[in-house]
């Protein structure tokens, strides 16, 4: 169940009928994720990953991502494994980008697949890019 906070932080974030304000989208997204919300909760790793409306702190970001996991959201696995494959954890990376291919996330797809292309995080072949 998507939180109506997560959302006012959505017209926050992008001026959806209020004056766009950073600083308000995350104090709304920071609501929702502490509620329970998958989406506010990858958007507060999100931000505190690269340092977006607030300074980086990644460790914090990373355990956000993982509760937006637990919570359901195929978005977090997929930025968890981009955080994966930055810190040269390729086994971690890959394993993320699966379980958000899976989920159907366009994004997580498109990383799996160069995955598969490049070698990362996997020892399947170049056929497997043109299945995902």
């Amino acid at each position: 169940l998507i939180s109506g906070k997560y959302y006012i932080g959505q017209c926050y974030d992008n001026g959806y009928d209020v004056i766009k304000n950073l600083s308000h989208s995350f104090n709304w997204y920071l609501k929702s994720a502490e509620e329970g919300n998958a989406s506010g909760q990858n958007e507060i790793g999100y931000c505190l990953m690269y340092g977006e409306r607030t300074h980086i702190e990644e460790e914090k970001g990373l355990k956000w991502y993982i509760k937006s996991i637990e919570n359901g959201s195929y978005l977090g696995h997929c930025n968890a494994g981009c955080y994966y494959e930055g810190i040269g954890d390729y086994t971690g990376a890959f394993e993320n980008y699966v379980k958000s291919a899976e989920g159907g996330s366009c994004l997580g797809q498109y990383n799996l697949a160069h995955c598969y292309n490049d070698g990362i995080g996997t020892n399947h072949t170049k056929l497997w890019y043109h299945i995902y």
